[in-house]
């Protein structure tokens, strides 16, 4: 039978052994987990401005061209969406940009991402 001494005042933890290995691993954890976030942002800085490069000269609809020089100097889109809402918004698909315009005129051309595996 323990004595009523012993339940009050339980020997505390040796020292040296699990407790500081749990805290190492604690902080080592919260480390790693407050640097990750900028490794990535990091990571995926660099592919967008490389492509930023590439596609500074690509040949894409400009603000203000109409649909109809779109379609003749770049044919017909894989797929046309619109319009919608007033003013009336519509966008065209072509393989490697989308076209948005307002009324008949464009307003902003986006290159589409490349999904590499």
């Amino acid at each position: 039978m323990k004595s009523a001494q012993h339940c009050l005042n339980p020997s505390p933890p040796p020292a040296g052994n699990g407790f500081s290995i749990v805290s190492g691993l604690l902080v080592a954890a919260a480390f790693a987990l407050m640097l990750a976030p900028h490794a990535m942002a990091e990571e995926r800085r660099q592919p967008l401005a490389i492509k930023q490069i590439q596609y500074a000269d690509m040949d894409m609809p400009r603000r203000g061209h109409t649909m109809s020089r779109v379609e003749s100097e770049f044919g017909a889109p894989e797929q046309r969406r619109g319009p919608v809402g007033e003013p009336p918004i519509s966008q065209w698909q072509y393989p490697e940009f989308k076209v948005v315009f307002e009324g008949r005129y464009v307003i902003h051309s986006v290159v589409e991402p490349q999904h590499s595996e």
